[in-house]
């Protein structure tokens, strides 16, 4: 069984669904995910730290991670079932 998040991983995996909330559109890289989604709510944190609460977002299937032809990885909402 998997540990609860940190404290610090709690609080962005909070602030990157009160995002999807608002933008439920939303589609981002890593980059995006921290300049837009956080960086924007007033939230910093490193790139190391930002993947891991997306990672926990895309196991818990509350996110859906896509990988384009460049590589890029983009992240987007992925709505609980009977969500539109």
């Amino acid at each position: 069984m998997k540990a609860p998040p940190a404290p610090a991983d709690a609080r962005l995996v909070r602030a990157i669904e009160a995002h999807l909330a608002a933008y439920p559109l939303a589609a981002d890289s890593l980059d995006g995910v921290m300049r837009w989604w956080l960086g924007a709510r007033g939230i910093h944190a490193t790139a190391a730290e930002v993947e891991q609460a997306l990672n926990l977002l895309v196991a818990a299937r509350r996110l859906r991670q896509t990988r384009l032809a460049d590589g890029t990885v983009l992240f987007t909402h992925r709505p609980a079932p009977g969500e539109p």
